[in-house]
This record gives structure tokens, C-alpha cells and sequence, in this order.
């Protein structure tokens, strides 16, 4: 289990979770520098400004948000050090340990070499202070004749929880192949491994999010990977929200979560409303394109931008969608 002793009431189901799985769990984006290596100064101011927000639970480092997977496993550790180092004592910081992609996006590694970097980044993640490790579906594994894609990732992770020696999230993210989805039935196996203590679930379908949360052990936390659907996931059992609206504007989404506490059921429906308009005021971009000029011109020191964001967008479109979400969070403030 997590060494927190601190616990929050789920406003529906009324089941007690770790508090740093419960409400908003910020994905961190990655500044780089203009020679293509990350900002670690910007990666600082960008960790000391969400430390400093109390509608944050957790902040979550290399993530899909952050591009981090395709920085090498030097670059990474360094990342990780840098972000425990200033969240210290402030946030609990979650760990993206997938295995080492060499840098190189299209590179496709071997499954016992990723699985011997998943376990090694792991136990060095935990010993330097993160208080979970967060472990992506491997969309590489081959399936065979008498058994499945499925049935191959769920014996992955149980090697996993038999290798690392501290808690897990399993993250079933966006874009995985057809037969890879982890279903309801193979993380209620998972769920009740003593070493797994959540997921991060990426979909729009809550009805699905809701069989998830009823097939997995009562203490496993379900966080949506979607948070444009918070409220919907919170009414559907799950535990927080983790994508990149959580890190632009995490007001909104605690907003959605406290509304359910106490509760006030027309407050909740204008955050969805207003989760809804932000998600589609940045639909013409990846929210990782944004964030750090967004992040930037909110008064956080970053520079450079994240490495996904080929198509920057124009400065009048930052500024325009800046307005817009500083008007927001003013509201919910």
C-alpha cells in the first residue's frame, strides 16, 4: 500500500482513498532548451507553481502530457531528481517508469531489456523519494497461438509487482493498439496484487470507466485519463482526473470534485460545462503544443517549448486562450 496515512471520503461512493490519488493529479509538460534538451530551470518553476496550488494532489513527471518517453534515461533520472528535489515535503510526485526508449520515438525495444529498465528506474524512482511509480500498457508484446496480446500484459505486470518493491499505477493510455485495452476483467485480476494500487484509464466511455471501478478491489484507485469528463468519472467511482487540463487549470477540476462533497449539484454542472469549453477552446492543438507557453505567460519562468510541438501555435492564439483561462480560474478561485 502507499505510505500515506492520510485518506479522503470518495463524495459518492463513500470508500476511503489515499488523499494523493483523490481530486486533480497534474501531469507535468517538459520545457526544452532551443538544442532539444530540457529546460531544468523551467521544469523547477514549473514544479514550484503547482506545488503551490492546493487543488492539486499529486504531481505526475513523464507522462504522455510531457513527451518524457522519448528523452534517454540519464536525461529522465535527471527530470525526476529535479521535480522530488522541489516538491519535496509540498506534493507527492508519481514516476513515469516505463522501460528506456534510447530517445528515438520510433525505436522499438526489446521486451526483456524494457522490462529489466521499467524494474531498475523503478526502485531508483523510490529510493530518491517518489511516492509511486506509474507503469504505461507495452504495446509491443506479441500475443501467440494459445494465448492473447491481453493474457501476455497481464503476466508483464505481474512480473512487475513481483520486481518492484513499492506501489504501482498501471497506465492504460490513449492510442493502444486494437486487442492491448486493458478490459474491466484483466485489471480486476491486477487489483487485487497487493503492490498495484491504481490506474489511470484513459476514455471517454465512463460507462466502461464504471465497469472498471466495479470489476477492480474496492481499495484500487480508478483516475480518469480524460479530465474534460471529470464530473462524469467522480459520479462513476473514479478517484481523480490526470491529464493535461488537471496541470493548465486544476481549479476547475477540484472544483468538479468538491462539488460532489458538499454537495452542490448546479456548481458541479457549470465545472463540467466549463471543462467541456476549455477542452474545446484547445481542440486545434495538443494540450502538450500549449502548455508551457500557456504555463509561461501565467508568470512561471519556463522557456523553450514541449518537444511535441511542431505546429506552434501563433502568439494571438496563446494569448486569446490565456484570457479565456485565467478568466475561468478567477471563477473558481
Amino acid at each position: 500500500m502507499l505510505p500515506i496515512h492520510q485518506t479522503t471520503c470518495h463524495p459518492v461512493s463513500q470508500q476511503e482513498y489515499p488523499s494523493l490519488l483523490c481530486g486533480t493529479i497534474a501531469p507535468l509538460f517538459t520545457p526544452e532548451r532551443l538544442d532539444g534538451r530540457i529546460h531544468f530551470d523551467g521544469l523547477e518553476a514549473m514544479t514550484d507553481a503547482l506545488c503551490r496550488k492546493s487543488s492539486v494532489s499529486a504531481i505526475l513527471v513523464r507522462a504522455e502530457a510531457g513527451a518524457m518517453w522519448s528523452y534517454t534515461q540519464p536525461e529522465v533520472r535527471d527530470a525526476f531528481r529535479c521535480v522530488i528535489q522541489v516538491a519535496r515535503g509540498r506534493k507527492h510526485v508519481i514516476a513515469g517508469t516505463a522501460g528506456d526508449w534510447t530517445g528515438a520515438v520510433d525505436h522499438v525495444p526489446r521486451p526483456a531489456e524494457y522490462f529489466r529498465q521499467a524494474a531498475d528506474l523503478s526502485q531508483w524512482a523510490l529510493a530518491e523519494g517518489a511516492s509511486a511509480v506509474l507503469q504505461p500498457v507495452p504495446s509491443f508484446l506479441p500475443g501467440g497461438y494459445d494465448f492473447s496480446p491481453q493474457d501476455r500484459i497481464v503476466r508483464f505486470f505481474e512480473d512487475i509487482a513481483r520486481a518492484i518493491n513499492g506501489p504501482i499505477l498501471i497506465y492504460n493510455q490513449e492510442g493502444l493498439p486494437n486487442g492491448y485495452w486493458l478490459t474491466p476483467e484483466a485489471l480486476g485480476r491486477l487489483s487485487r496484487l497487493r503492490q498495484f494500487v491504481g490506474v489511470i484509464y484513459h476514455t471517454i466511455d465512463t460507462t466502461l470507466l464504471g465497469d472498471v471501478v466495479r470489476a477492480c478491489d474496492r481499495d484500487f484507485c480508478v483516475i480518469a485519463g480524460n479530465d474534460s469528463m471529470a464530473l462524469s468519472a467522480f459520479m462513476s467511482g473514479a478517484t481523480s482526473s490526470a491529464g493535461g487540463l488537471a496541470t493548465l487549470l486544476p481549479e476547475l477540476i477540484d472544483a468538479a470534485w468538491k462539488s460532489l462533497q458538499e454537495p452542490n449539484l448546479p456548481f458541479a454542472w457549470r465545472a463540467q460545462s466549463d471543462l467541456l469549453k476549455v477542452r474545446e477552446l484547445l481542440s486545434p492543438y495538443q494540450i502538450s503544443e500549449v502548455g508551457c507557453a500557456l504555463i509561461a505567460r501565467q508568470g512561471v519562468a519556463t522557456a523553450g517549448r514541449n518537444r511535441a510541438a511542431r505546429r506552434a501555435p501563433l502568439k494571438s492564439d496563446v494569448d486569446r486562450i490565456n484570457r479565456e483561462i485565467n478568466f475561468l480560474r478567477a471563477a473558481y478561485m
